[in-house]
């Protein structure tokens, strides 16, 4: 953990990135402003680099073509909190390259993360569309009057 963070410099230019291999946007779920971000690094970067969105709610497809890179651009999805999680969906758009996933997927062994590779654009990816399907019956368990919420919870 030491060695990378000594490598690791906060900076608010992004010419900074300019010899980036993997880039990873966390910018907010608003497509305009991913697409802005995206673009603006497409002209920073080195043509190789692999650019991915780190969205929870939005389909890569979205903004693909606005990274200047659609082949080598897919969502590469961190749950909260990386440390604990230790998740990472990995979600191509129509376009992108297999090589891409496959550098993704590797990209996330090497960091210790269990990936989840879709196949396709699905919202809520797996993890959350599954867990959404988990909250909403427990919701309805507890509103039906089946449990008290309290073992709702429990359970």
């Amino acid at each position: 953990m030491e060695q990378a963070l000594v490598r690791i410099r906060p900076t608010t230019d992004p010419r900074e990135g300019a010899g980036a291999d993997l880039l990873s946007e966390s910018v907010p779920e608003i497509p305009e402003i991913k697409a802005q971000v995206l673009a603006r690094f497409n002209d920073i970067c080195p043509p190789h680099a692999v650019f991915a969105t780190n969205t929870s709610l939005l389909a890569p497809s979205m903004f693909a073509a606005a990274t200047g890179r659609p082949a080598q651009f897919a969502a590469l999805h961190f749950h909260t909190y990386v440390w604990d999680a230790n998740l990472v969906d990995v979600m191509p758009h129509p376009g992108t390259s297999e090589a891409t996933l496959a550098l993704l997927r590797e990209f996330a062994l090497r960091i210790g993360q269990t990936q989840v590779m879709m196949r396709r654009e699905n919202p809520g990816y797996v993890f959350n569309a599954l867990f959404g399907a988990l909250t909403r019956a427990a919701l309805d368990l507890a509103a039906r009057g089946v449990a008290a919420p309290e073992d709702v919870d429990r359970a």
